[in-house]
């Protein structure tokens, strides 16, 4: 009783944002447990459909959104980095996994497109992306990991180089999620 009172005066009294705040398709048969950097058994990383982040975009919602898919080697070390920036910040992460195929003709395939382009520029999409999605609008984002990280000399990220990650990821959560000021 004492935890639901203070997750009830968090929520009001400090502008906490609960972790699943949007009504959205879920991904059930999702691609995350692919991602076998992530150890945690509830990871804050949800996979959405293309449709719900079309959604997400034209609901004006707020969050950190990524792109990215499950056989890309730089998309595991990302996820496994944002995956703690997100739990430590108590916030859910929308995942589209660009390699899924959410359409059934080339033509539906081409109005998720043009739906996507309004609002992200996806002829320079890589991945991962990893957005900060403010009020329905990309205010900010990162794409790949690290420049001076090659996953094929050195596998392992430095401790300097987890930490200088990490901070972008969050500094991406605390623009995606801040509390604007008065109006």
């Amino acid at each position: 009783m004492k935890k639901l009172m203070m997750l009830v005066l968090c929520a009001f009294m400090l502008g906490c944002t609960p972790k699943e705040q949007y009504k959205l398709d879920y991904v059930t048969d999702g691609t995350i447990s692919e991602f076998t950097e992530i150890t945690d058994k509830e990871p804050s990383i949800k996979e959405i459909s293309l449709p719900s982040a079309i959604t997400f975009f034209e609901n004006k919602y707020s969050g950190v959104m990524v792109f990215a898919k499950p056989d890309s080697r730089y998309s595991q070390k990302a996820f496994a980095v944002l995956n703690q920036a997100a739990k430590d910040a108590g916030v859910t992460v929308y995942y589209v996994d660009v390699s899924r195929k959410f359409y059934k003709t080339d033509e539906e395939f081409m109005q998720y497109r043009e739906k996507v382009e309004e609002f992200i520029d996806v002829t320079s999409l890589y991945i991962p992306d990893v957005m900060a999605v403010k009020d329905g609008k990309v205010v900010d984002f990162h794409v790949g990991v690290l420049e001076d990280y090659d996953i094929d000399v050195n596998p392992e990220m430095t401790e300097e180089q987890y930490k200088k990650i990490y901070n972008i990821y969050a500094d991406l959560i605390k623009l995606a999620t801040a509390k604007d000021a008065a109006k």
